[in-house]
């Protein structure tokens, strides 16, 4: 029988899972972010999305600890966040550096258990718990991160992030190295994932249409320096479908609505002479 993935987690506070005000960030005299104030739940899924270049990527380096921002804090579970805690995980967009390529697919996944101190033996349990959770049960454990294709790699990625049960999972463009069927797929099991595991996902993503099919909420960050344009509720329903949802009229407004803030009217390409 597979053993649970969700581990004991600190209380929530009064407020949300992860809590942001205040939030700006500047590299120099570059003033990046500026008065980001956000409430993320228990068991929200929330994408950030945004112009190229905007700040997505440096507000999640904040929001995992992994970078200080330079006005503002960051609350996960009621508690300062000012470096990386037990119950966030991350997972990078490439796969291939955050892996350990001389490491087996195993190894690599029961790395956050044996940094923690726990016995080899119940470190290799529970990863391979994590890869059957991701699809990943009839790969071999022994081989090598290289020896598996983009989607398997980062499959492998997102079991590491999942095996000492978090309960806030931070992702940073995750399927952007990927094929587009391969895209999908991840999609679905991402989705999947964070229903059964009871997760609470913030992604941040460059694809509107992806941003609309995950998401809860989607947080369309916007300016220069960039603030927090708008907030997206994200009503599809629970269960979702690449094709059904993608067509629904619906997904096509909400689409409509953040291309809209991102590419304000007069960006449109005008037809060949």
């Amino acid at each position: 029988m597979m053993v649970s993935l969700v581990t004991e987690t600190v209380e929530n506070g009064p407020g949300g899972e992860l809590e942001i005000r205040g939030l700006g960030h500047r590299y120099g005299t570059h003033e990046i972010l500026t008065g980001i104030d956000l409430t993320v739940r228990p068991g929200e899924f929330v994408s950030l999305v945004g112009p190229s270049g905007v700040g997505k990527s440096t507000l999640l380096r904040c929001l995992s600890g992994l970078q200080r921002p330079t006005e503002g804090e960051v609350r996960y579970q009621g508690a300062p966040l000012t470096e990386p805690v037990a119950g966030v995980a991350v997972v990078f967009q490439d796969y291939s550096r955050s892996l350990l390529p001389w490491s087996s697919v195993l190894d690599n996944v029961a790395l956050p258990l044996r940094s923690a101190g726990k016995s080899k033996k119940d470190s290799r349990a529970r990863a391979r718990d994590a890869l059957a959770e991701v699809g990943l049960a009839a790969v071999d454990p022994q081989a090598y991160p290289w020896q598996l294709s983009g989607g398997m790699q980062q499959r492998v990625a997102i079991a590491r992030a999942l095996v000492s049960g978090p309960s806030l999972v931070l992702m940073d463009e995750p399927f952007a190295s990927v094929d587009a069927q391969t895209r999908a797929d991840l999609e679905d099991l991402v989705r999947r994932l964070h229903g059964e595991l009871a997760l609470t996902v913030v992604l941040v993503t460059h694809d509107m249409d992806e941003a609309v099919y995950m998401s809860d909420l989607v947080v369309v960050l916007n300016g220069k320096p960039a603030t927090v344009a708008t907030v997206l509720d994200v009503d599809l329903g629970a269960t979702r479908d690449q094709v059904a949802t993608k067509a629904a009229p619906r997904f096509a407004e909400l689409r409509g609505e953040i291309y809209r803030i991102i590419h304000p009217a007069g960006n449109a390409v005008p037809a060949p002479s």
